[in-house]
């Protein structure tokens, strides 16, 4: 499966594991079945895209920036983790076409996790 999903830390932290190859039409699916269960809970939710599997992006993910329901408002951070360079300048594009400034980047588990750890205190 290209990309999974995991509901973690009590329902605070939903883990969505990408592998390649995947296709936008995965992610999107994958999308909508996040939100659906964001959905069901009370509280906001980080997502943490573990990107440490993917190496490639789909020539067409940019059809997100068009997506006017590709946010959550139970959606807090979205941190991505191991994304490369070229998915970093897609995934910034995408995230300043949407005005969101709750994306993070990080190459290391441990300070990704650092950062969720801190959030968790707040």
């Amino acid at each position: 499966m290209p990309i999974e999903k995991a509901l973690t830390e009590n329902g605070r932290i939903m883990r969505i594991m990408v592998s390649d190859p995947w296709t936008f039409k995965e992610m999107w699916d994958a999308l909508k079945q996040v939100h659906n269960s964001l959905d069901g809970v009370s509280h906001k939710v980080h997502l943490l895209f573990d990107l440490t599997r993917s190496r490639r992006i789909p020539m067409d993910m940019m059809q997100m920036a068009s997506r006017p329901d590709i946010g959550h408002p139970k959606t807090d951070q979205l941190i991505f983790l191991g994304a490369n360079f070229a998915t970093r300048m897609m995934i910034g594009t995408l995230a300043r076409a949407q005005r969101a400034d709750n994306v993070h980047f990080f190459d290391d588990e441990n300070k990704a996790q650092a950062l969720l750890n801190k959030l968790k205190d707040v």
